[in-house]
């Protein structure tokens, strides 16, 4: 992301998910999103006449468990 001309800045951001093959057909999956709990992500850019801003709330951590089976 660029802050301002030639500098940049980092935004980490971190999820993961597991899947496990139980049998054949079925599947179990955990997941977590926003491990690291950001609040909100923003960033600017720049133009040569113009200045755009964004900022967006993010949701706050948030598991989720799967368990799915093919026909």
């Amino acid at each position: 992301m660029k802050r301002f001309p030639g500098i940049y800045v980092n935004v980490p951001m971190l999820d993961t998910r597991l899947t496990f093959k139980i049998k054949k057909k079925t599947d179990i999956s955990a997941a977590v999103t926003n491990i690291l709990g950001k609040k909100s992500f923003g960033y600017s850019s720049y133009g040569i006449m113009a200045q755009t801003e964004s900022y967006t709330l993010l949701r706050g951590r948030e598991y989720l468990v799967t368990v799915s089976w093919r026909l």
